[in-house]
């Protein structure tokens, strides 16, 4: 390795870093306190119904606002200045119109009287708002912002929980308002960041950063359609040919074991991404690839390892925690091996995301997605979740080596 990336070779633990790791780590515990909790305080079929619906509010989220919110998250610095108070008025124009827009579907589903998809226009613009802010908080390395506002969801899911619990409420509409309302409050730390926010204008620029914004962020828009086929799709193919508390306890041994891949791992890209893309600006791209090629051969020797200790712990808690439930050991497992192997991937596309190719990742998803599909409709009839999960398997194999040789492809034309 090159003496000028010897400084980069191994991330010190500084206070940002204590940070970035702390933010991320009151995020997840926000996911596993809904996911620990909910099963337990709700019946199984209100708990299945929960996790049929929520997916349904983040993928409106994604796809309204999921391309800015990526793109915010690669051009932070930019996007707000160095001064940490300059919005470009494009961007402020994006969001208003996407509250306008949230607006007006809720005041629609409002006077159809539908039930609980009223609920869907504020999942996806507060989530999606509140992602923007975590996105550029963590970019611009803002990350006592990311912290405060990973707090305040915590507190506040800690809350809503309890309110559940101690209420005995059992509505799938009440559940869901709440959990509304904490995305709403998790924004109350930004406020003070929003509010010294100076929106500039320049004729010359005027749509000009939607634009670029438009280039770099569908084709990620995509791939994280793509994500969510292979992630959750299962879910809903079980929900046509299994009773709910079949989903519900497909859902328990996934979202486990998958978190316990995925926690780690993220608060690893977390402190990772941000010095790839200091290197790849003050280096090049290709000094940037050299140290994240030593994080793969580090990811490659540990992340068996983590594996096998979460297959045993999970395995052996799993059953006794949720009696209730027919929790699968055969799902545990094939799921732990699949986020080991997709985990790779999220290494293996980063030089695709800093050179701005974001269409290969995009192409790689796809297809796996597509294999999900196809695997689920063929096995999930006759194998319920062992079909299902054998589908996620082959459907995050296909991600990684897609990406794989599309590296190996590009690297061999120069």
């Amino acid at each position: 390795m090159p003496v000028s990336l010897q400084r980069f070779s191994l991330v010190k633990i500084k206070t940002a870093h204590v940070y970035a790791i702390s933010g991320r780590l009151l995020s997840y515990a926000g996911t596993l306190l809904l996911l620990i909790t909910l099963p337990a305080v709700l019946s199984p079929d209100l708990f299945a119904e929960y996790s049929l619906i929520w997916p349904i509010g983040i993928l409106t989220s994604t796809l309204l606002m999921g391309w800015m919110n990526g793109f915010a998250f690669r051009k932070g610095q930019e996007l707000i200045g160095s001064d940490g108070e300059t919005l470009r008025n494009e961007l402020a124009g994006f969001y208003f119109g996407s509250m306008i827009l949230c607006t007006l579907a809720f005041l629609v589903l409002l006077e159809l009287e539908v039930g609980w998809p009223l609920l869907i226009p504020g999942i996806a613009f507060f989530s999606g708002l509140k992602d923007l802010v975590i996105k550029v908080a963590t970019s611009t390395q803002n990350y006592l912002l990311f912290v405060g506002l990973q707090l305040v969801n915590l507190l506040g899911k800690i809350v809503a929980i309890g309110f559940v619990w101690y209420m005995n409420l059992n509505e799938i509409e009440v559940v869901l308002s709440l959990l509304v309302l904490t995305e709403v409050i998790t924004i109350i730390p930004a406020l003070r960041f929003m509010k010294k926010i100076k929106v500039t204008y320049n004729s010359l620029t005027e749509y000009k950063l939607i634009t670029e914004g438009f280039r770099y962020g569908v084709p990620l828009l995509a791939s994280s359609l793509g994500v969510w086929i292979i992630s959750l799709s299962d879910r809903y193919v079980l929900s046509l040919f299994n009773d709910k508390s079949e989903i519900a306890s497909y859902v328990i041994a996934t979202q486990f074991s998958g978190n316990a891949i995925l926690i780690p791992l993220t608060c690893l890209i977390t402190i990772i991404y941000p010095t790839l893309i200091k290197i790849e600006k003050e280096s090049g791209l290709s000094n940037a690839m050299t140290l994240n090629k030593f994080y793969i051969n580090k990811y490659i020797l540990l992340a068996p390892i983590l594996g096998l200790i979460m297959i045993a712990s999970l395995t052996l808690v799993l059953p006794i925690l949720y009696k209730k439930y027919d929790v699968s050991i055969f799902v545990i497992c094939v799921s732990i091996i699949s986020h080991v192997i997709y985990g790779l991937s999220q290494f293996l596309n980063k030089e695709f995301e800093l050179s701005g190719q974001t269409t290969v990742i995009t192409k790689s998803v796809g297809l796996g997605a597509a294999v999900n599909l196809l695997g689920n409709f063929a096995l999930v009839p006759f194998l319920g979740q062992i079909g299902a999960i054998s589908s996620t398997l082959v459907a995050y194999s296909t991600v990684t080596l897609s990406i794989a040789w599309q590296s190996q492809y590009c690297n061999g034309k120069h």
